[in-house]
């Protein structure tokens, strides 16, 4: 069985100086990771141009619950993966894309006879 893929909500006690200590959450899932950013303009428009390619692109998936259950695709789901499967989304689709442009510039060059090259781009979710 695959491993689940989405944050399950822990808490972890954390001490404090004179027997205090406080809890916190043991992992962000990708929601609440972005909404960390959600006051830096750049970086808002930046997720959520990343956000919006995936929920464009993306059709199904085989991600499950902890329970082994398939979990449906949906713009809600994708919030609350954990960021390291939601960064590879963003590099599998970012690479799908790449590969499409790259597929279609090699198509006009065979048609045209001109050699052009396509400018790709880092992964915006991980230079966030």
């Amino acid at each position: 069985m695959s491993r689940c893929r989405f944050v399950q909500p822990k808490i972890a006690r954390l001490p404090l100086s004179d027997g205090d200590w406080i809890e916190v959450k043991q992992s962000l899932n990708v929601g609440e990771w972005f909404d960390m950013f959600a006051s830096v303009g750049e970086t808002k428009m930046r997720r959520d141009l990343v956000r919006a390619q995936i929920v464009a692109y993306l059709v199904e998936w085989s991600l499950r619950d902890p329970d082994g259950q398939p979990v449906p695709f949906s713009a809600a789901a994708l919030g609350h993966l954990d960021i390291e499967t939601y960064r590879e989304i963003d590099d599998a689709i970012a690479a799908h894309i790449n590969g499409q442009e790259a597929s279609k510039v090699d198509s006009k060059n065979e048609k045209d006879g001109e050699i052009t090259s396509v400018a790709t781009s880092p992964s915006v979710v991980s230079s966030i």
